[in-house]
């Protein structure tokens, strides 16, 4: 198997991944109803830690990653959430 192919082969399973497991987790475990936060961290039982700090690099960063997964149609609900992050930030 050549490296190209397999390179490819892992992109695609990272690709499954982002779209099937950490973009729909994010989008709403990882979200604070209350405020429309992204919370900081996850504990490893993965319940939000409520105890970590709330910082505006990771709120902009979220929305990237919102942002980007909309463009790729790999999250449909995206928008709403950057809007609700957006305002926090505000």
């Amino acid at each position: 198997m050549s490296t190209s192919f397999k390179l490819h082969a892992r992109i695609n399973q990272l690709t499954d991944w982002l779209k099937e497991d950490a973009l729909p987790y994010w989008s709403t475990t990882g979200i604070n109803q209350h405020n429309g936060a992204v919370y900081e961290q996850m504990l490893f039982n993965g319940q939000a830690d409520l105890a970590a700090n709330q910082r505006i690099r990771v709120q902009a960063r979220q929305i990237m990653v919102f942002c980007a997964a909309q463009q790729h149609q790999w999250l449909n609900n995206s928008l709403p959430i950057v809007s609700r992050i957006v305002a926090f930030m505000h």
